[in-house]
């Protein structure tokens, strides 16, 4: 992604009701330095 990229949808076919998901975004400085951040959330509704 560019770096002007703020937010991204995910698809709700893609996503189970009732859920956790984990992912991680990793941003890497022209300088080589390099941050990550884990990021979870929880769908809404009952698990199937």
């Amino acid at each position: 992604m560019r770096s002007t990229v703020t937010e991204f949808r995910i698809p709700p076919e893609l996503l189970i009701p009732g859920t956790e998901y984990v992912f991680e975004v990793l941003a890497v400085e022209v300088s080589g330095n390099k941050t990550i951040t884990e990021v979870g959330f929880f769908t809404a509704g009952a698990a199937p």
